[in-house]
């Protein structure tokens, strides 16, 4: 036996056992009792029909093999459609998250009130030996906390 021929025997052994597997026995006593609780609406009545249509198809002795196909067919089409929306998701491909963009407001916000005074910030970093040059210390400046700049601010009366 060759190969493609072993391949396709396995190949046909595996489907008709994924065909028979995990299917329970149709439940048509209890679908036929929820088919009879819908609403006598047009949505309800619908459903009913559906329900019905269902139920004559799983218990049908002719049609059941199909049916069962079928549902299994949809069982894999609804994974795969899941997973294509997940990663075709337009959040799912956003650079930066809301926390990044809450942050970078705050900076502008920080920078807009406080701009004319980052050099004197700057200063007090250097002299308190939070920052060992000036460029760090204007690199620290937008990271400083809002309640700490007025305390500077305050401090240094600018």
């Amino acid at each position: 036996m060759d190969f493609k021929n072993e391949a396709k025997a396995l190949s046909e052994a595996y489907a008709s056992m994924y065909q028979q597997e995990g299917f329970k026995p149709f439940p048509k006593a209890k679908v036929q009792d929820k088919a009879a609780m819908k609403p006598d609406t047009a949505k309800g009545e619908k459903q009913a029909r559906n329900m019905d249509n269902a139920r004559t198809a799983h218990t049908d002795k002719d049609i059941a093999p199909i049916a069962k196909g079928a549902v299994k067919e949809r069982e894999q089409d609804n994974k795969k459609k899941g997973l294509e929306k997940k990663f075709a998701d337009p959040s799912a491909k956003k650079g930066k998250n809301d926390a990044y963009k809450l942050e970078g407001q705050r900076r502008r916000d920080l920078d807009n009130r406080y701009g004319s005074k980052k050099e004197d910030v700057a200063q007090f970093l250097l002299d308190k030996g939070y920052a060992l040059d000036e460029g760090s210390a204007i690199a620290m400046v937008p990271h400083i906390s809002e309640e700490w700049l007025n305390v500077i601010i305050e401090d240094r009366q600018l």
